[in-house]
């Protein structure tokens, strides 16, 4: 996790904050509280939803291991690929012959229904 610490600002600024002309106190604000947002981002975890565009889909195959199965993924573009995140068994999927679309993912697999977490990007 990472932690962030808040920016420390010269003493002059924050010593003789009352003195300072309207825009520097403003600006010391706002940088202040744009800290405290980064802060509380970075100190909560950035997760990899927060910083890739992707989408997490879990599949069961086919019942005939080798049949082309389409798969609703939600990522609303045509997907550039995938990564398996986790399985209820051993097996594989792979590509499936039909072109992908902005709301489908044909796969195929090697093993009948069987349970597959993806990750599609």
């Amino acid at each position: 996790m990472t932690k962030f610490s808040e920016p420390n600002f010269p003493a002059l600024f924050t010593e003789q904050f009352e003195k300072l002309r309207t825009f520097d106190k403003d600006l010391l604000t706002s940088l202040s509280n744009w800290a405290m947002v980064l802060k509380s981002i970075l100190d909560g975890g950035i997760s990899i939803d927060d910083n890739v565009d992707a989408s997490r889909v879990t599949i069961v195959t086919h019942a005939t291991p080798g049949t082309e199965t389409g798969y609703s993924h939600g990522l609303g573009k045509v997907p550039l690929g995938y990564i398996v995140t986790g399985q209820d068994a051993a097996g594989s999927v792979y590509d499936g012959g039909t072109a992908n679309t902005n709301t489908t993912l044909y796969l195929k697999s090697d093993v009948s229904s069987k349970t597959f977490k993806i990750l599609v990007f």
